[in-house]
């Protein structure tokens, strides 16, 4: 919540219906944050109206139709909460892209994050005041946002211990934010079983909802010759001037592959701009398929790009390209 300052004199009052800021004059208003503010449309920063209140400048805020995440924590559970901190990273993400705010104007604070109750879309709220000394970086926000959510996340009561950690190491990993979203947005931290630190949620089973129908003869046979249930011809996923050597096997059921060292064979750790869990691959009895899974910079199946969560039959002599590494498919 934000701190009333008598060194410079601004006044903060607040009540269940609205927010007043109270700022001895003019020359305490960040003039342009507040223009910026109220240009924003759509963006998800509250910003008061102004108005004048004995000779002061007041800055209102209109909260009664929502809830601050301070009071709702308590009662959520462990996949709201996960969907809200995506969200607040979506609301970062748009101060970016609006400029010329500051962020040390911005509340993280739990009181000061409000959510609509329906749908538990997150608001910030902006406070346009003249800041003396030094701006605050981006880096330093960033950082300021991590200490913010490490506290909610251990002030839920509804989240196991496992949870917390495993939620927690993710955010104080120095993760870029937008990478965390994807994360949070393909639900690797939302798992349904309750696993120690760190450990991956269970994949969906490959077919669920992809709308794919059993073919005959499969895939792999027509590929390969082989009758189903025949032992499979291994494949090898190469890297082709990667900086350092690829060779991952692709030998039967599922493979993940990021930049997640707990991936095992999987892992591709020399490209940040790969995803912790890029994509899959799924080797059955119809075939070898690719899934994109919602990665941030895209899989690509001989250069054309993939729609996430779709799974693509590939073959021995295909390129494939996760992010900017190229790699290619051969028959080990």
């Amino acid at each position: 919540m934000y701190e009333s300052n008598q060194q410079t004199g601004v006044q903060y009052i607040r009540d269940s219906q609205k927010i007043n800021l109270i700022l001895p004059g003019e020359e305490c208003l960040d003039q342009i944050g507040y223009k910026v503010l109220q240009n924003a449309a759509g963006a998800s920063l509250l910003c008061g109206y102004k108005s004048l209140y004995n000779g002061k400048v007041k800055l209102t805020y209109e909260i009664s139709k929502y809830a601050s995440l301070a009071a709702l924590l308590p009662q959520l559970t462990y996949e709201q909460l996960t969907g809200i901190l995506c969200d607040l990273l979506s609301v970062v993400e748009q101060v970016y892209d609006i400029g010329f705010l500051q962020y040390e104007n911005i509340s993280l604070q739990a009181d000061d994050i409000f959510l609509n109750t329906t749908n538990y879309k997150v608001s910030l709220l902006y406070f346009p005041v003249k800041t003396h000394g030094e701006l605050e970086s981006r880096a330093e926000f960033e950082q300021r946002l991590r200490q913010e959510v490490h506290k909610l996340i251990y002030a839920s009561p509804l989240i196991t211990q496992a949870r917390m950690h495993r939620l927690d190491d993710a955010f104080q990993s120095g993760a870029r934010l937008c990478e965390l979203k994807h994360q949070l947005q393909d639900g690797l931290f939302t798992s349904g079983r309750d696993t120690e630190p760190g450990s991956l949620p269970p994949e969906r089973p490959s077919d669920a909802g992809s709308g794919r129908q059993e073919r005959a003869p499969g895939l792999w046979q027509r590929l390969f010759g082989q009758r189903k249930g025949a032992r499979r011809a291994a494949l090898l996923l190469v890297g082709e001037g990667t900086p350092e050597p690829v060779s991952i096997r692709l030998t039967g059921g599922e493979q993940l592959v990021g930049k997640n060292p707990q991936l095992g064979q999987g892992a591709i750790l020399f490209n940040r701009t790969i995803s912790r869990r890029h994509c899959k691959f799924i080797v059955g009895d119809d075939g070898c398929f690719l899934v994109d899974l919602n990665s941030a910079n895209g899989t690509f199946l001989n250069e054309a790009r993939l729609t996430p969560q779709v799974p693509y039959p590939v073959k021995p002599g295909d390129k494939i390209r996760l992010a900017n590494s190229r790699f290619l498919l051969t028959q080990g």
